[in-house]
């Protein structure tokens, strides 16, 4: 039995950097967010607040995540994160007041106990997205945007030299916003801060893994030096919370399952579209594979839209 947690919530008439400089205060990456009468309206997260446009802008009028759940249940709430792309899902009554939370480390110490013999390999994302060190840190921003990330490992001399988090380019720009309202401002006076090199913001100290790693051991060093993400050894491969909890909702699964992130991005007449394509990568898959796990992530940039992705057979 999983236990919930005591919510940290925010006012969805607070403004944007009022909700920034409480996440960073209490070391959030998310936060759930009320109304005047404490019931539910969502989640936000840190890496999206930071891109809005006006940091005087009311949450109420932010983007939110419908992350949440009714019940006790761990196959239920792994799903609804990796659905939501979040590390926290709101735990609500039958009149969506928040009773709680469940932060995705609880689900980690079920990891640990259930499928700790399971190895690193079986459910870390390949080849990941890296940048060089002498590279803008307006590159990071977008390559985590475009790629919907929150971890880039940096290289120098063609070795693993640090990594760079969302958390630090929120402080970087937070730092840097304390005169302004908002990141557009800041981009239009003062650009010349964002081509410094990305190495100036970076994390040394990068934890690693070894290709035969089990998880118990990933997630013991999670815990024991607070991060959430390790970097393989030969930068081959990468491993974030998000991804140890996928063997969760693989236990109960049959067939191919699919989950659609930022669906909300895409044009009503175009959903069915999208989901027309969906069905048929699995058709295709389901040729080759007994059962898995393909997860579709929409991005919108601007005018553009963008698809990404990303199945495992869990084998």
């Amino acid at each position: 039995m999983i236990v919930e947690r005591e919510a940290i919530k925010i006012n969805e008439n607070i403004s944007i950097r009022e909700a920034i400089k409480i996440m960073l205060r209490n070391e959030l990456r998310e936060v759930i967010v009320v109304d005047d009468k404490d019931k539910y309206k969502g989640i936000v997260k840190l890496r999206d607040l930071i891109s809005e446009k006006n940091y005087r802008e009311k949450i109420k009028k932010v983007k939110k995540k419908d992350c949440k759940v009714y019940e006790k249940d761990v196959v239920k709430i792994a799903k609804v994160m990796l659905q939501n792309d979040c590390y926290l899902a709101a735990y609500l009554d039958k009149d969506d007041k928040v009773l709680g939370c469940f932060h995705i480390d609880d689900l980690l110490e079920y990891v640990k106990e259930e499928f700790g013999n399971l190895k690193v390999e079986e459910v870390e994302t390949k080849n990941p997205v890296i940048i060089e060190a002498n590279e803008p840190i307006y590159r990071a921003i977008k390559l985590m945007a475009l790629h919907n990330i929150s971890h880039i490992p940096i290289v120098k001399d063609r070795k693993l030299y640090g990594i760079v988090s969302s958390k630090d380019i929120s402080e970087f720009i937070l730092k840097y916003t304390k005169e302004r309202a908002s990141l557009g401002e800041l981009i239009g006076k003062k650009f010349e801060i964002f081509k410094n090199p990305i190495e100036s913001i970076a994390t040394k100290e990068v934890i690693t893994y070894s290709k035969n790693e089990k998880l118990s051991n990933i997630i013991k060093k999670m815990f024991y030096y607070k991060i959430s993400c390790l970097v393989k050894e030969d930068l081959t491969g990468i491993v974030t919370k998000k991804d140890l909890i996928k063997p969760i909702i693989e236990e109960e699964r049959e067939g191919i399952e699919a989950i659609i992130v930022g669906k909300e991005n895409v044009p009503s007449y175009y959903q069915s579209y999208l989901e027309e394509y969906v069905r048929r990568f699995i058709s295709k898959a389901k040729k080759m594979f007994e059962k898995g796990f393909l997860k579709v992530v929409i991005e919108k940039h601007r005018d553009i839209y963008s698809i990404h992705l990303t199945f495992s057979d869990y084998k």
